[in-house]
């Protein structure tokens, strides 16, 4: 009697098999999800402190917060001592308005505390770099207060876009207007006793202007130098 092959046996193995392997996929998808919450996980545990701090020098380093006026933050869990916008108020009307009419400004925005000095033919001669007498006294008055508070503090140059003359000592504006920030930052260095690590410089020429560069009275506004207390610890002064 001939002997029958069980085709029908033999087939339905081979589904079984077949249809198993979608348990493989179904677990790479579980192994993923887990390495997934376990990265949540480790970032949600991190010191909420530095990675504000990481995140503010990350934000100065790749030019900040463009400025749109002055803007209070309350209950945010800043780390700037409660009183230092009203002593660097008091800093800067003690130095006078000896700025051509504009005196130093003072307010708070998401990168810490900053005092805009416009440096129209005032704190500047024309096209210079050199700190004129009126600058000196308005440094001389922040220094204190910039020093106790033991925050890192970032000095922006800021020009208008009309070129530099011919024959003056700088190329174009981004090196005056860097220029400028470094002489400010050796200022409260040397003179102010400003810790030099807590201190940097930067020029931005006429790429970050607060206002349009149509008229002489908003190119006189995008002439200054702005000295940001960043918020976030400092190194401890030694």
């Amino acid at each position: 009697m001939p002997v029958k092959h069980g085709h029908g046996g033999g087939g339905g193995g081979h589904d079984a098999a077949g249809g198993m392997r979608w348990l493989l996929t179904y677990a790479d998808l579980i192994t993923l999800l887990l390495i997934m919450f376990i990265l949540l996980y480790s970032a949600a545990t991190q010191d909420i402190s530095k990675f504000k701090n990481l995140a503010q020098y990350l934000r100065a380093a790749f030019g900040g917060v463009l400025q749109q006026g002055p803007t209070f933050l309350q209950g945010q869990g800043d780390r700037i001592i409660p009183d230092l916008v009203q002593r660097m108020v008091a800093a800067t009307e003690s130095a006078g308005t000896g700025t051509g009419g504009q005196a130093p400004q003072v307010f708070k925005n998401e990168r810490g505390i900053v005092v805009r000095l416009m440096t129209d033919n005032v704190l500047y001669d024309l096209g210079s770099a050199e700190i004129s007498p009126a600058m000196q006294q308005i440094l001389d008055a922040i220094a204190s207060p910039i020093k106790e508070a033991n925050l890192p503090v970032l000095v922006e140059g800021h020009t208008d876009d009309l070129p530099v003359k011919s024959g003056k000592r700088y190329v174009d504006n981004m090196e005056l207007s860097a220029l400028r920030a470094a002489k400010v930052v050796r200022y409260l260095i040397e003179k102010g006793k400003v810790p030099p690590e807590r201190l940097s410089a930067v020029g931005y020429a006429q790429y970050r202007p607060v206002a349009p560069n149509n008229s002489t009275e908003n190119r006189k506004r995008n002439r200054r130098i702005d000295i940001v207390i960043l918020e976030g610890s400092g190194p401890s002064s030694k």
